[in-house]
Formats: C-alpha cells, sequence, structure tokens
C-alpha cells in the first residue's frame, strides 16, 4: 500500500541554494515496541510537495508539521534553508518495516529520497551493568528486578524513561508492598502508560524461559549534569499463597551539559516547529490586533520560554502573553503544542511586514542547535487622525500626569475664592448624599446576593459532580468499545467517586479512601444493600484491572450507572 500526504509549501527562502539537490529521510526510534510512537522526518532543500511512501499496517497520527529551517555551514560559509515535513505513527505488530522513499515535487521534476528500516519487536534490549544487565546470579533467583532506561547519556533537558521491569521464573499472580526507585537531583517527573492494569508476558534470558512485566513508567526532564544515580526499588511478588521478595539492581544516567547558547534560545530541547497568524491584516491606528505564535513538536514542551517578537517600530505590547499548553507525555518526551497569544498596538500607519519570529531549540540527536522561523506576515493600517499615542505624551520632570489633570487653570480669581467657602454651599451636600445614597442601596442588594451565595453555590457544586459522574460514564462506554479497558475501569471508579462526594458534600480535593467514604454514607443514612452493592462494583473494578474475568460489560456499566443516580438523588 502507498500512503501520501501532500502538503504544499508557500514559504518565501531567505537565500538560493546553488548546490546539489537533496532529500533525507528519516525514522526515529530505528528500533521499537509494538503501539510505540514513531516519527517520520523528511528533510530537503528544494520547496515543493512532499510525499512518502510508508509501510503495511502504520497507523498514521494527526501531529503533521512543516516549516523551513536556516543552518549554517561551516565549508562554504553559506546560509542553507532546508524544508522539513514531520508525520507521528504507529506499527502495532513486530516485525521488519521499510519507509520511504520520500519525494519533492517541484514543477515537472520530482527529487527522491532514501529508504530506512526499522525493527519492531517486543523485548527491549538490555542495557549496561547498572541499566538492566542481567547476572547469572539473579537467573537463579526465583524472581529478580531490573531498572530499565531509555538513554545511558542525555542532554540537560532532554526526556529519558525509566521504569522498573521484573523477571520471574513462574506466572505472578499480583504484586504487593511497591517501594518505587528514587532519583538524586531535582526531576520532573510524569507517569506514561498505564500502571493499574500489568501486562505479564513470556520472554527468553540466556535461554531460560522466563514470565516479565514493567511497571511503574515514567518520563523524567533531569535538571542539572552529572550522574544521577536511581536507586533501588523493592516490592512482594505473589505466587498463589508464597510470597517472593525482591530488591531490583540500580541504574545511572549521565547528563551532559548544553552547548554555549546562541541568541533567541529559549530553553527548548527536542525537535520543534513555529508558526504564526495575525487575527487581521487590516486595521486603524490605535487599534489592537491579537497575534498567535505556535511552537510545536515533540521534547520538553513543558518548559519552554515565550518567544521573543520582532516587531517593527509603532507597534507596542499590551499585558503578557496568554499561554495555551496542548501536549501528552510520551517515552519521547512531551508532544504537542504550546501556543502564545500577544496583544499588540498599533500606533503608527502605513503598510508593514511583521518578521518571522526565530525560535532556537537544541537537538539532541543531532546534538546542534537549530533555528526555525515562521512566515512573515502583511499588514496594513490605517491613519487615524483622532488617534494620540499615550506615549508620546511629554511630561515635565517635576509634575506627573495626574497633577496635569486635576490642576485648575488660574484665570478667575472669583471661583478660587468662592470655593473657600463650598461647604455652607447647598450644591456640596447634594453631591455628598447622591454617592453616599447609592453606596447604601448597592450595599443592600449585595447583601441579599450575599445571603443567597451558599445556597446558589451548593447547587452549581451539585450540577457539576452530576455532569462529572455523566462525563465519566460515557467516556468508560466509549474506552470499552475502543478496547482501552484500563480507561474503561478508571472511568467507572471515577463516577462512583464524584457520586459519593456529591453525596457527602465533599470539596474535589478531599482526600478519603473508599473505606472511609463507605464509612460516611453508612453514617449519613444510606442503606446497606446500596453500600455492598457499591463495595461489590469497586472490587469487579480491581479484578478487571489485573486481568481477572469479571461481569459483562452491560451489567457492570448498569449496575454503576445505577448506583450513581441513586447517590445523585436530592
Amino acid at each position: 500500500m502507498k500512503n501520501y500526504f501532500l502538503i504544499a509549501f508557500s514559504m518565501v527562502a531567505s537565500c538560493v541554494l546553488a548546490q546539489k539537490s537533496q532529500v533525507v529521510l528519516e525514522v526515529d526510534p530505528p528500533n521499537a515496541l509494538p503501539g510505540e510512537v514513531i516519527t517520520i522526518t523528511v528533510k530537503a532543500n528544494v520547496e515543493g510537495e512532499f510525499d512518502i511512501e510508508l509501510p503495511n499496517g502504520f497507523v498514521q497520527g494527526y501531529n503533521i508539521m512543516s516549516g523551513m529551517e536556516q543552518e549554517m555551514d561551516y565549508n562554504t560559509g553559506k546560509i542553507q534553508t532546508i524544508y522539513y515535513l514531520t508525520n507521528t505513527g504507529v506499527l502495532p505488530k513486530e516485525g521488519k518495516y521499510t519507509f520511504g522513499p520520500a519525494y519533492v515535487k517541484r514543477g515537472s521534476k520530482v527529487y527522491q529520497s532514501n529508504t530506512v528500516k526499522i525493527t519492531i519487536k517486543k523485548e527491549q534490549e538490555s542495557n549496561d551493568a547498572t541499566n538492566g544487565e542481567i547476572t547469572k546470579r539473579q537467573l537463579k533467583d526465583p524472581a529478580f528486578g531490573v531498572i530499565e532506561t531509555s538513554k545511558k547519556t542525555i542532554y540537560e533537558g532532554e526526556a529519558v524513561v525509566i521504569s522498573a521491569r521484573v523477571y520471574s521464573h513462574f506466572n505472578p499472580s499480583h504484586l504487593e508492598n511497591y517501594i518505587g526507585y528514587n532519583l538524586s537531583g531535582v526531576l520532573d517527573k510524569h507517569e506514561i502508560g498505564n500502571t493499574q492494569r500489568i501486562l505479564v508476558d513470556k520472554t527468553t534470558v540466556k535461554g531460560l524461559q522466563l514470565y516479565t512485566f514493567v511497571y511503574d513508567k515514567n518520563v523524567f526532564f533531569p535538571t542539572g549534569t552529572g550522574n544521577i544515580k536511581v536507586e533501588p526499588y523493592k516490592v512482594l511478588l505473589r505466587n498463589g499463597y508464597e510470597t517472593v521478595p525482591l530488591t531490583s539492581t540500580s541504574a545511572t544516567v549521565n547528563v551532559k551539559p548544553l552547548p554555549k547558547a546562541p541568541q533567541y534560545f529559549a530553553g527548548g530541547v527536542g525537535s520543534f516547529g513555529i508558526s504564526q497568524s495575525i487575527d487581521k491584516k487590516q486595521l486603524k491606528q490605535g487599534e489592537v490586533l491579537t497575534m498567535l505564535v505556535t511552537i510545536n513538536g515533540t521534547g520538553n514542551l513543558q518548559n519552554l520560554m515565550e518567544p521573543v517578537l520582532q516587531l517593527p517600530k509603532g507597534f507596542l505590547l499590551y499585558g503578557d502573553a496568554l499561554v495555551k499548553e496542548n501536549f501528552t507525555y510520551t517515552s519521547a518526551g512531551s508532544n504537542g503544542s504550546v501556543s502564545y497569544e500577544f496583544h499588540i498596538q498599533a500606533t503608527k500607519d502605513g503598510d508593514f511586514e511583521i518578521p518571522a519570529t526565530k525560535y532556537v531549540y537544541f537537538d539532541p540527536r543531532a546534538e546542534k542547535y537549530v533555528t526555525v522561523s515562521a512566515q512573515q506576515l502583511p499588514l496594513s493600517v490605517e491613519k487615524n487622525p483622532g488617534f494620540k499615542p499615550s506615549h508620546n505624551i511629554d511630561v515635565p520632570k517635576d509634575q506627573s500626569p495626574v497633577a496635569e489633570t486635576t490642576m485648575m487653570p488660574v484665570q478667575n480669581e472669583e471661583i478660587i475664592v468662592n470655593s473657600i467657602n463650598f461647604i455652607g454651599n447647598p450644591v456640596y451636600w447634594f453631591g455628598l448624599s447622591t454617592p453616599l445614597g447609592l453606596a447604601l442601596l448597592l450595599l443592600f442588594f449585595n447583601t441579599k446576593s450575599l445571603a443567597a451565595a451558599p445556597e446558589k453555590s451548593a447547587k452549581l457544586a451539585f450540577q457539576k459532580c452530576c455532569s462529572k459522574s455523566a462525563d465519566y460514564l460515557s467516556a468508560g462506554d466509549v474506552a470499552f468499545h475502543a478496547g482501552d479497558y484500563p480507561s474503561y475501569y478508571s472511568n467507572l471508579e471515577k463516577a462512583l467517586h464524584e457520586a459519593m462526594n456529591s453525596k457527602l458534600d465533599l470539596a474535589g480535593n478531599t482526600l478519603l479512601s473508599k473505606k472511609e467514604k463507605l464509612e460516611q454514607l453508612r453514617e449519613n443514612g444510606v442503606e446497606q444493600s446500596t453500600i455492598t452493592d457499591i463495595s461489590t462494583i469497586f472490587e469487579q473494578i480491581e479484578m478487571g484491572r489485573y486481568g481477572f474475568d469479571v461481569n459483562t460489560h452491560e451489567n457492570l456499566q448498569a449496575q454503576a450507572s445505577s448506583i450513581v443516580n441513586n447517590l445523585l438523588k436530592k
């Protein structure tokens, strides 16, 4: 099957390359697990339409990026303009796959890239002695654990995935008393995968058939440099009625400092693109426009600093940028986008070009800084004779703007003299009593509003709980039919907790266990049969998470819905 994504670039290149046209295809990672996100990137020094041949079974994602970046050719001293297209997707089955070639079409000419072969396999290769290597002594134990790291050496700000892997000679039923691994230093940690459902698989290690599973999988963004030691985790592994304690080996991750940063570097480590847009192309002098700058890609999006705008003279920024984050955490880091909404006032008239916003990030794979640029934006500002820029008002050093506006012109002495005896003037008392009367009326109505506020707030809180419970039940149904069983059980449990919180008038942040909530329901007069039903559903949810056969989806969903409706009755 031949898949294409066709994206036409309408960018203005800053220079024309007098060199041989090249198209390069890159696929990362070269070896992946089934369902792991794969990134495909095409780079070319010629502008045109991009086509890529993808292998059968490849499921394309929606995170498509395109743009251009400029690099310095240190051999010739010239600046090169590189056009790129990036897409993501997954391969759900094991095997060897070929990506490419990719093509760039420009007019009647077609330029072809290389091909890339990757392998999809279940098991990752072992790391070195402190990062997952299995010794002969460990193979003699009933069960043992190692700490797996996706990389042994990273740059500061780069993502690394760390997880606990367990091996055993028996098929474990479940684990108990897990004490997680610890990392030295200040770290930005985010959970990935689903630790609520453990998937046990079989594997061969040095000729022995073992059971294995991964637990406590997280992506980290280390701060600081040097060696970071991952301390061992501890856990009790159950084999029927027998309990097997184990302590894992440790691991070490070396964090290298970034090279000396160039201008406009804003802390990005990964692979990013940039785009910008404005909400209007024509406006009057003095009006404010909205400019949206979006950084998208994969890396440490959550830690980026806002880009620096290159505005023409006569354009002023109003306030701080509004930031909107839209990304998820994956094994490659945070993937998605961060948008910055700027408000800009045009104080001069004429035709302008808003320059391309530049963004510099560090690419850990290429081990260099990369500059990407957004498109220039044309803008026309119509002259407004009534507009007077506030920043052009000259204020004397010994006189504040407030003094200017409150000073009374000394042109009529009679006005000044009469103002000395203004306390006996009826106009003064009328002017004083009017705002006082309005203030008393406002206080009266505000007091009535405050008296009704608790009742209104309680009503809104109850409606919010009802809505959230219904949303969780609906999301659980969708997750079940999509085959996402961990999300299905998680949403059913959340729906029950929301309903119990509403019944008990608990704040959303109140930390009570299921047992404590059930006890409070009993104290609040909820029938014992309802409490028993809730306990039974919680047990079935736990069994389902660990792979045991439970009630059918329709029955479990119906029972949860019935209990939620019963608890939310007022």
